[in-house]
Formats: structure tokens, C-alpha cells, sequence
């Protein structure tokens, strides 16, 4: 299977997660009364999951060209995913789901942290120590922003 292929498959998945978060986030009945009129507890992950449509979007119709042109060529690339690609693309995926609905049940802050801490252990970036510390300390400044200065009633 090609690159191209590849790309366009991970697009579509991307994109229905996308457009299944925004339903998720849209229908879900408020928690309370927000601060402002402008910004509520969806506004912020409705714009996130709207950016991963749209950029899965973009995804699909570059796929889709490059497709076109390979299909113009009889030559076939040999370009396999191993089994390591795999497991970390549907352990992100996983992890992503996760994290989205740990988010009900337990702190902003705590939840980022444990969602920073296994992406990275995932992907090998570092002794644990320093992934521990990245993970703390990202989460740490991910609340103040978003709970601190924008004041989202996450």
C-alpha cells in the first residue's frame, strides 16, 4: 500500500474522530453558567476538534492528489508500516479517547499530565525521570493558561 493510501486512511479516521468529537461536545448538556457569553466549557475543545476536521480535511485532498498521480505510474513503492508504526498510531488514538473522556471525571491538570506522561513514554522520548518532569511541568502550564488567564470552566 502506498504512502498516498496510507495518508488518505488516517485522514478519514481522523476526520470522523474529529466530527464525532464536535457532536460529542455539542450535545453534551452544559455543566454550569459561564462567565462570559462568548466563551463556555465547549468553546476551546470545539475549535480543537473543528481543526482536526478541517486539517484531516486538507490531509485527504492532498492524499487524494497524490493518489491521482501515482495512479498516472505502474510502478508500485514498497513503503510497509511495521508493526511499531501501528501499535503507536492506535495507542495514540487511544490515548486520545482517553484523555477526552477522562476529562469528566477527574482534574484538568491531572488528566493532562497522565495523557502527557504515556504519549511520550509511548513514543520513547527520554528516561522517565525527564518525561515525568515534562509531563508536570506542561500540564502545569497548560492549566494556568487555559484555567488561570482564559478562564475556561474546564
Amino acid at each position: 500500500m502506498s504512502t498516498a493510501k496510507k495518508d488518505l486512511l488516517i485522514s478519514i479516521g481522523l476526520l470522523l474522530l474529529g466530527l464525532g468529537a464536535v457532536y460529542v461536545i455539542q450535545t453534551t448538556p452544559k455543566a454550569g453558567k459561564s462567565m462570559t457569553d462568548a466563551l463556555t466549557f465547549s468553546t476551546l475543545p470545539t475549535i480543537y476538534a473543528g481543526c482536526l476536521a478541517l486539517l484531516s480535511l486538507a490531509l485527504a485532498s492532498f492524499s487524494v492528489g497524490k493518489i491521482l498521480k501515482e495512479r498516472g505510474k505502474h510502478e508500485e513503492r514498497k513503503a510497509g508500516w511495521n508493526g511499531l508504526v501501528v501499535f503507536r498510531l492506535i495507542s495514540t488514538l487511544l490515548l486520545v479517547c482517553a484523555y477526552v473522556f477522562s476529562l469528566q471525571h477527574t482534574h484538568y491538570a491531572a488528566a493532562t499530565a497522565g495523557f502527557l506522561f504515556l504519549t511520550l513514554v509511548l513514543y520513547g522520548r527520554g528516561p522517565i525521570w525527564k518525561v515525568a518532569t515534562i509531563s508536570l511541568v506542561g500540564a502545569a502550564l497548560l492549566h494556568m493558561l487555559f484555567i488561570e488567564i482564559i478562564q475556561l470552566p474546564i
